[in-house]
């Protein structure tokens, strides 16, 4: 059964439109006899032709004719994406393809088109054993043992053992001459090895990178392990502070050792409170100054200020949200709010608080179209205790429960939400109480592509950037934000740093350290730093 070019574009193009206005990710069977009748196609025509490649794809596939099993699998998925047979085809194909050259390509392809069959079709139980074979290595094929002549009846004994005794006698000298051999090269190997790091410097190593806050101007936090001159060239842990906008170093501080944490882990997952950094990694309780780099607080200086903990801490825990759990020395327990620095009873945590009307955002989804949304905030009535608990938290809600809790006092619209967009799936990044950074789908198609977009309280789109607009490290820290990235704002300038952004490049992952300026207004890169991937350091300014 032959179709034209013509029609099979208007079916198609058809057929795309349709799935842009649907709420799901498929077809139906329904949906696309429909589209046919539309354009005035044969429904049966297009069935039979589904029916033909299916046919002549299985038995291609039967008989090893993979090139051709797979042409017909891919016009089948041109009339019918969703075909879970047409997918489950092309996987198997695919996989008979990489058994036998042990292609990286055959492989992906074979897994996506297995993942695409269980997504259409989860009960196909086929398209799960495939991805298990691919996840083993594939057996190399099985070498050909050369069967050696029978040895003839007539050789007698003691010819066999004087063949032997020759055989051994040849090859004792040859053994001992390889053994001296290697002895000598390793020997040489060695002396020049020793020669060249005799005066060799030892490199240092960058492990966390974080931006911080201050009423001067952002900051940056690097630690670095620095080895000693001389042998055995110990390391030790360097906190380095310097100007983010400038490069201008403030600070180098040479950090003690901790027990149970390692010097690569040292404030690597701190977090800002006020003007501080507090690093309560595997139980520590340090406080520093975010620009000086002195300390502020720790558990000394907790039991000397309050009277409660005079007898001693036993443990420091994340408690809920922002609060920390104290357990003292007799077995007491406390909460501690490093923002306020105030210190309550267990018993009486959350008892009383006050509220106040928070600003928070909210995705708003579209009643006709679950795939778009639009960005607008609000203002919670809720308790002053989470408020940096929900410092960058969002919510979802309909339209319908938006104006419910609005009619019943709890929410408070900022942005006038007929003048917001809508976006495609958008996911929040960063939030603050005027503007927002989120990443929304650019379409539908896979693999997908992503944006980014800020907008203000007002609902107005302040930028918008692609994959083109910013350098590929800076975009991707951004668009894969994880707990790691960390944010602080002064003045209309955004710092973002991540210590985990990684790049596949020359077939390696490339784990990197980096940090940059943000212009919330006009989305510009103002300043970046990264001592791996844009060599950067800190300037050291003389007195």
């Amino acid at each position: 059964m032959t179709h034209s070019e013509e029609n099979l574009q208007k079916y198609l193009k058809k057929a795309q439109e349709v799935l842009n206005s649907k709420t799901e990710n498929y077809l139906s069977e329904k949906d696309l006899n429909d589209i046919a009748k539309s354009l005035g196609l044969n429904i049966q025509e297009i069935a039979q032709a589904r029916k033909d490649y299916l046919t002549r794809g299985n038995t291609h596939l039967k008989f090893d004719n993979l090139d051709e099993a797979i042409g017909e699998f891919e016009q089948l998925l041109l009339l019918s994406p969703n075909h879970s047979k047409g997918l489950m085809g092309l996987a198997e194909a695919h996989l008979k393809k990489w058994q036998q050259h042990h292609k990286k390509t055959d492989k992906e392809k074979a897994q996506e088109y297995a993942n695409q069959c269980i997504e259409v079709a989860p009960e196909a139980k086929r398209a799960y054993a495939i991805i298990s074979e691919l996840k083993q290595k594939p057996q190399a094929a099985p070498q050909k043992v050369k069967s050696k002549p029978a040895t003839s009846q007539k050789q007698t004994s003691a010819s066999r053992d004087t063949k032997k005794s020759k055989n051994k006698s040849k090859k004792q000298p040859i053994r001992t001459w390889l053994v001296v051999v290697c002895i000598l090269i390793m020997g040489v190997i060695a002396y020049r090895f020793y020669q060249k790091n005799k005066h060799h410097t030892y490199p240092s190593f960058t492990h966390s990178l974080k931006v911080g806050s201050t009423p001067e101007g952002l900051v940056l936090w690097q630690v670095q392990s620095k080895p000693d001159e001389d042998p055995p060239h110990k390391r030790h842990a360097i906190l380095q502070i310097g100007e983010a906008a400038t490069g201008e170093l403030l600070q180098e501080i040479e950090l003690p050792s901790r027990n149970n944490v390692y010097n690569s882990n040292l404030w690597y997952y701190a977090k800002q409170f006020n003007q501080d950094f507090y690093d309560l990694h595997k139980g520590s309780f340090v406080a520093r100054d975010v620009r000086t780099g002195e300390i502020t607080n720790n558990k000394v200086l907790l039991e000397n200020k309050f009277p409660a903990l005079s007898e001693g801490i036993s443990r420091i825990s994340p408690y809920s949200g922002d609060w920390l759990k104290i357990i003292t020395q007799r077995g007491a327990n406390y909460l501690f709010f490093p923002p306020t620095k105030k210190l309550v009873p267990i018993r009486l945590y959350g008892y009383g608080s006050a509220k106040s009307w928070q600003h928070v955002w909210a995705r708003v989804s579209n009643p006709t179209n679950g795939n778009q949304h639009k960005i607008v905030l609000t203002k919670m009535y809720r308790s002053i205790r989470h408020i940096y608990t929900h410092k960058r938290s969002y919510l979802r809600y309909r339209k319908t429960s938006l104006q419910r809790g609005i009619a019943q006092g709890r929410f408070k619209l900022v942005t006038p939400i007929e003048k917001a967009n809508y976006f495609l799936w958008p996911e929040f990044i960063y939030a603050d109480s005027t503007h927002t950074i989120f990443r929304y789908k650019a379409d539908i198609t896979k693999p997908v592509k992503y944006r980014l977009a800020c907008i203000d309280r007002s609902g107005s789109v302040v930028w918008e950037k692609g994959k083109d607009d910013l350098d590929e490290l800076l975009f991707k820290a951004l668009v894969s934000s994880n707990s790691l990235t960390t944010f602080a704002r002064h003045k209309n300038t955004l710092g973002v740093s991540s210590s985990d952004v990684t790049i596949f490049k020359n077939n390696k992952n490339h784990r990197y350290q980096m940090a940059f300026g943000l212009d919330l207004r006009t989305g510009q890169i103002l300043w970046k730093y990264s001592p791996q991937y844009y060599k950067s350091k800190f300037k050291e300014v003389r007195k």
